[in-house]
Parts: structure tokens; C-alpha cells; sequence
């Protein structure tokens, strides 16, 4: 998810099953658990950058440290954002909530995006009927401007 150091690691007995904290140089904190194992050569210490493996989606948590089963597999993912660093406590937030947010907004502005396009075809379409009529409109009064009717021009 972002790049970071990996501040908890192990078992969560709070209920979280096998975990990993990734925490941020700006403070934010990664709190990843359920897992069913980690990936290869990960530690408390270690430096991450987005992308690495951290571990695989499983069902631990809930009971004395191994347990599994309890539940579907499925990686619980939080935010947490340190308000003033003179607080240890985090706002932790669920991702879903923003993610959601972005993915609903972005439909609605696709949706009005196409609108605005349908919308300016039309004024396109419009203003280019509208040209072609004014432009038929001048040649006319050209041509009839332009005739001399010689048959009245008698001597």
C-alpha cells in the first residue's frame, strides 16, 4: 500500500490473528491481520515499499495465539493517522468508507461527463446547421444582388 517500516508484527490477542503494523515516515500506521502467514524474510524492523508481499489472507484471530476457522478468510485492513504525536492514540479509519466515496463519485462524474460531451455534440451539431444556413442565406442574396436583369435595359 505504501512504503514504510514494519512496527507490529505477530500475533494480535485482541483479536486480530496474525498481523503486520507498516507505519509510515509521516506516522500513518498500516494495520493488516487475519493473515494465514506472512511472505518470506518479513520482520519487526523491516523496511517496505508499496507493492512488497507482506502476507497472505487467511482466518486467524479471535483466541489464544494459532487460532483459525472462526470466520471466512479475508484481510481486515485499517488506517490509522496519529493527530498530534504527543498522543499515542490513532484515528483509525476504514478505508472502504473513502474508497467507496471515490468509486461513487467517479460514476457520477463519468455520468456527467457524458452528459457535458452529448451536450456540446449537440451544440456542435447546432452551430455548424446554423453556419451552413446563414452561409446558404449570403449566397443567395449574393446571386440575387449580383443579377442585372439586362431586359429592362432598354434604349
Amino acid at each position: 500500500m505504501t512504503a514504510g517500516t514494519i512496527t507490529q508484527y505477530g500475533w494480535n490477542e485482541h483479536g486480530g490473528g496474525w498481523r503486520v503494523g507498516v507505519t509510515t515516515k509521516e506516522g500513518a500506521y498500516f494495520y493488516y491481520a487475519h493473515m494465514v502467514r506472512y511472505a518470506d524474510g518479513l520482520y519487526k524492523g523491516k523496511s517496505v515499499e508499496a507493492g512488497d508481499l507482506l502476507g497472505y489472507v487467511g482466518n486467524s484471530g479471535y483466541g489464544p495465539e494459532g487460532t483459525t476457522g472462526m470466520f471466512i478468510n479475508h484481510l481486515h485492513f485499517q488506517i490509522g493517522v496519529m493527530i498530534d504525536p504527543r498522543q499515542p492514540d490513532y484515528l483509525w479509519m476504514n478505508p472502504q468508507t473513502p474508497l467507496k466515496l471515490v468509486e461513487d463519485n467517479v460514476k457520477v462524474f463519468e455520468h456527467i461527463s457524458e452528459i457535458r460531451t452529448k451536450s456540446k455534440d449537440k451544440k456542435k451539431k447546432k452551430n455548424k446547421s446554423k453556419k451552413e444556413t446563414e452561409s446558404e442565406t449570403k449566397e443567395g442574396e449574393n446571386d440575387e444582388s449580383g443579377t442585372t436583369d439586362k431586359s429592362s435595359n432598354t434604349r
